[in-house]
């Protein structure tokens, strides 16, 4: 099943995240990181994505935007993958706003 999906790393499995669709303004759902590789993105939700849905996933240090990939009912909940197209590390995101306060100043 992982090599099929093409998922590398087991780091950062069981990771909490936070998945909400990209615009919606609605609450996110709480999942948790399953696999993951330098581009995909395995997640355990508990509620189902329609495949194409473009994502806002939030860990406590990252910000990504993903599409759905696949969605598929498992026994408590759904197994949810995705293709990251962007990623954005939380601290740098603090330290260039800090240099645009201190430049706009």
């Amino acid at each position: 099943m992982t090599a099929e999906r093409g998922f590398r790393h087991t780091a950062g499995r069981g990771r909490d995240v936070r998945v909400s669709l990209l615009g919606a303004g609605d609450e996110p759902q709480e999942g948790a990181i399953l696999e993951r590789s330098d581009t995909e993105l395995a997640i355990a939700l508990p509620e189902e994505l329609a495949i194409g849905d473009v994502v806002q996933v939030e860990t406590d240090d990252a910000l990504m935007v993903a599409e759905v990939r696949e969605c598929e009912p498992q026994q408590s909940g759904y197994f949810a993958a995705f293709e990251i197209t962007h990623i954005v590390n939380k601290g740098m995101l603090h330290a260039e706003m800090s240099d645009f306060d201190t430049w706009a100043a």
